[in-house]
């Protein structure tokens, strides 16, 4: 049974593989003992029990590190990679490292496939980590050890890691500010692996012609970020992946953004709508950013009432943003500036889950006149968002040259 499908179950049978043969000296029984304490750590991960599975994991190396049974190897391994990911989740990037460093120590000479596969996914995510706590440097190190050691491969598994590492690899060049190395990067993961059948190998494709846009819009080049946009729809529209079309969402949006930005309002809030609806239907978040475009486009082009249905949808979609990200409520304060704090006060009032903006709804009924009561940090935050409403319209207001001498 799964250990993750049905998590209680399978932690009761490892936990019984575990009583039942946990002192077996014979080399295959053994190997089925390390594989349970393995997948009890993912079942106890799938039950919302973070720090049994990393015990369950730390067992394994603990009991059958020395073990000099093959079998018993790429169990130790995976275990080691799920402590990895484990750790990541929780936001521990040093033990994440430490995961990834000891099963390079412990299996990086090996000549077996199965064990490569891990050192070079555990390296991959090594150089992620690194770039999380600001360490490009060394990110694009570990990035470079991948495609350095498995970049001949014929292995499936070892091409994607290749792949992976090469994305990422411009995007730590982008984040050494070496801007041009970093096309140079996304470049060759087309040039390597566009022709590729392998899924998760075309995954990468298109999130590096995604990345070598974003790069080029960064450069002021807005033409050329937009053909690499076109050639993520190009190459992937019609896929049924969604791994793929989630860069298709992306390629879509950002050439949204860049047409907004060119003052195609028409364009942008077309480009905008292929996300909300049909086969490129993107995520909440997506969704999310595509009706903003489109709302600010649509206002921009002078239809408030269009605007403001797309506002009504922005808001709608709130609860299942989980946390309301910084550029959300960007977003927010903008509309409530581009409508006045009476019409923004009513479409969060009639919105799903008005609560979740209480602070924003606090300022713009103070900015009415009105002295709603609220918790003290209610007030706090609300009186913050005032100060910001007010610094935008005087950045919005027109100018009033100096008189003349």
């Amino acid at each position: 049974m799964s250990a993750l499908n049905r998590p209680q179950e399978a932690l009761a049978a490892c936990d019984e593989v575990i009583r039942r043969f946990g002192e077996s000296g014979i080399p295959a029984v053994l190997e089925r003992v390390v594989q349970a304490y393995v997948d009890k750590g993912a079942a106890l991960g799938a039950l919302n029990r973070p720090q049994e599975a990393l015990e369950a994991w730390d067992e394994v190396v603990r009991r059958f590190g020395e073990i000099e049974i093959p079998g018993v190897w790429e169990w130790i391994a995976k275990a080691l990679l799920n402590r990895a990911r484990a750790l990541s989740v929780l936001n521990q990037p040093q033990g994440e490292l430490e995961a990834c460093d000891e099963l390079v120590r412990r299996f990086g000479k090996s000549e077996s496939p199965a064990l490569l596969e891990s050192v070079a996914t555990a390296l991959a995510n090594k150089g992620v980590a690194l770039a999380t706590v600001n360490r490009p440097q060394e990110a694009l190190e570990a990035f470079d050890e991948v495609v350095r050691r498995f970049g001949e491969s014929g292995t499936p598994a070892l091409l994607r890691s290749v792949a992976t590492a090469l994305v990422n690899r411009a995007a730590a060049l982008g984040a050494l500010n070496r801007p041009l190395e970093a096309l140079e990067a996304c470049d060759e993961v087309v040039r390597q692996f566009g022709e590729n059948e392998n899924p998760a190998v075309l995954e990468r494709v298109a999130t590096a012609l995604a990345n070598k846009g974003y790069v080029l819009g960064a450069l002021s080049r807005p033409q050329d970020a937009l053909d690499a946009y076109d050639e993520v729809v190009r190459r992937f529209g019609d896929s049924e992946i969604s791994a793929l079309r989630m860069n298709v969402s992306v390629a879509l949006l950002r050439t949204a953004d860049i047409e907004f930005k060119s003052r195609q309002y028409e364009k942008a809030a077309e480009m905008a709508a292929r996300v909300l609806v049909g086969r490129h239907r993107g995520s909440p978040e997506q969704r999310f950013e595509g009706h903003v475009v489109r709302a600010r486009a649509i206002l921009a082009g002078g239809d408030r009432s269009a605007c403001e249905r797309d506002v009504e949808a922005v808001l709608a979609l709130l609860p299942e943003l989980g946390p309301i990200p910084r550029e959300a409520v960007a977003a927010l304060l903008d509309f409530s500036v581009a409508l006045g704090p009476q019409r923004m006060c009513e479409l969060i009032q009639a919105s799903p889950s008005p609560h979740l903006l209480l602070p924003l709804t606090t300022a713009l009924e103070r900015e009415l006149g009105r002295e709603p009561r609220v918790a003290r940090e209610v007030d706090e935050v609300a009186r913050d968002i005032q100060r910001t409403l007010a610094e935008l319209r005087a950045s919005r207001a027109p100018r009033v040259e100096k008189r003349e001498e």
